[in-house]
């Protein structure tokens, strides 16, 4: 297309009348067609600005990508810190768990030691100290049994159950005599 064909139908400046393609409202010479930079004067093509604004354009697309694979290998290295940490983390827990069991084990021995102590300070308390208070407190209250049984209070009261016994049976024996003989008088026995 060329240069002066063109028109803007929403005028020069975003506003106003619609352009034409001319220029020259702008203050500077009419548009031309004609092609031509420094390289064209000395008589060759203007193909240097084409590869000028090339060069250029893939200097700052080179720099995009630099930067672009700069931040990729720092988030790399940030990924592979933190794995490292991670496994390092990781590593800690495990050796936390394991002192942690072995210190469970410890206090696990530690209170079962204690508890045998405990049994064999009661056990001995039991025979050394316990038995003979028992033993004493046993005999005493034999003593005192043998000394009720043996008062006259105790002599009397025993005599008195073996003369009821002696009654009773004596009455039993009557009573299984008249069943069998018929009626036998009674003996007196005191």
């Amino acid at each position: 297309m060329a240069l002066g064909s063109w028109s803007n139908p929403y005028g020069a400046i975003g506003g106003g009348n619609a352009s034409t393609g001319d220029l020259t409202m702008f203050g500077g010479a009419p548009a031309s067609t004609k092609s031509g930079g420094f390289f064209s004067k000395l008589g060759g093509s203007d193909m240097w600005g084409a590869l000028g604004g090339s060069l250029i354009s893939g200097i700052f697309a080179g720099r995009a990508a630099n930067t672009a694979a700069n931040a990729q290998l720092q988030a790399a290295k940030a990924a592979d810190w933190r794995a490292g940490q991670s496994i390092l983390a990781n590593r800690d827990t495990a050796k936390f768990g394991e002192g942690s069991k072995l210190q469970n084990q410890q206090w696990n021995e530690i209170a079962s030691d204690n508890e045998l102590r405990r049994q064999q300070r009661a056990e001995m308390f039991d025979i050394n100290t316990l038995a003979p208070l028992r033993a004493g407190a046993s005999l005493d209250f034999a003593r005192q049994m043998q000394g009720v049984e043996n008062s006259e209070t105790a002599r009397e009261l025993r005599q008195q159950k073996n003369r009821e016994n002696l009654r009773y049976n004596t009455a039993l024996k009557a009573s299984d005599m008249n069943r069998m003989f018929g009626y036998v008088p009674e003996r007196g026995l005191g």
